[in-house]
């Protein structure tokens, strides 16, 4: 192998792991990238508006202050949608982009008790040396609310994993 190459290769590597480990040296905010059917920046029949003010403010403040905590270069951001029902979205943010990827969902929260009412605040687990995260408790969906555990993986700044409404089809 090429001794040049590998040590570009080493070389990019270290530069990828210092801008994902100094938030200083995150891009800025640049766009939100709904890569699922989207009426702009929202799912179909979501109230969740990515681009608005209180999300893009988030972004910007997030990316500015904060390191990298999911599969290597993202963040993870759950912007609180509806306090009174413990509902939050989940957006990637990506250090060296400055895109945001949101989950496709509306939001979750924790389980739903004996009387229909939500019981907290939901569970939701990722790594920075991981590419899938997971949710526990409930999420709203295109109208609906599943309970259970749900994960998710980003590949390639597309969500797969546990299949939403919101896959059906492609922009």
């Amino acid at each position: 192998m090429n001794i040049r190459f590998v040590a570009w290769v080493a070389l990019f590597l270290s530069v990828q792991s210092i801008a994902a480990s100094n938030p200083s040296n995150n891009h800025p905010f640049a766009r939100v990238d709904m890569v699922y059917k989207s009426n702009g920046c929202s799912f179909p029949y979501s109230p969740v508006n990515y681009c608005d003010e209180k999300h893009v403010r988030e972004f910007k403040d997030v990316l500015a202050s904060t390191l990298s905590n999911f599969n290597g270069h993202y963040i993870v951001v759950t912007p609180s949608e509806w306090p009174a029902y413990h509902q939050k979205s989940v957006v990637a943010l990506d250090v060296l982009t400055g895109v945001a990827i949101p989950l496709p969902i509306d939001a979750y929260s924790g389980p739903i008790d004996a009387n229909g009412k939500v019981a907290g605040e939901g569970g939701i687990e990722y790594r920075r040396d991981s590419d899938t995260m997971c949710i526990n408790g409930t999420i709203l969906v295109y109208r609906e609310l599943q309970e259970g555990e749900f994960c998710f993986t980003l590949k390639e700044n597309k969500f797969i994993g546990h299949h939403t409404e919101y896959m059906e089809a492609v922009n």
